[in-house]
């Protein structure tokens, strides 16, 4: 296994759980991670196990299938289809019970020592908005 699919895994994993230390931890102390479409930027784990927390509280049966995964350098790109319910408050929004499957891209900077620096995730939020109801 690569070290992209072991990344990928792990990133899944992360999502997958209820434990924002967990998902944090697998960032660099001082990471930005970018969700433009929630309009929101976390930076260091206190923030990013928040940003976590928020949709781990809001959305359950999340699961990912990469596309493809790929790594140059210190670069890495996962595209994933991701899929879930609408089980909790959500950016305001009251729980819906509503499934979404949804097609993004995560755009990686990793240190050195294999942890995410920095993170940008791109996805539809317009179509996830008419998946949950909105």
């Amino acid at each position: 296994m690569s070290d992209i699919q072991a990344l990928a895994r792990s990133w899944a994993a992360a999502w997958q759980g209820n434990d924002s230390a967990a998902f944090a931890a697998l960032f660099t102390a001082d990471a930005i991670y970018r969700d433009d479409q929630a309009g929101r930027v976390s930076r260091g784990h206190e923030e990013l196990s928040e940003f976590h927390r928020h949709f781990a509280a809001a959305l359950s049966n999340v699961e990912f299938e990469f596309v493809s995964a790929f790594q140059s350098g210190r670069s890495a790109c996962l595209e994933w289809i991701s899929t879930g319910m609408h089980t909790g408050s959500f950016h305001g929004r009251p729980p819906t019970g509503r499934r979404f499957r949804v097609p993004g891209v995560t755009v990686l900077t990793l240190a050195p020592q294999g942890l995410i620096s920095a993170c940008t995730d791109y996805y539809d939020g317009l179509l996830l908005r008419k998946q949950l109801g909105g």
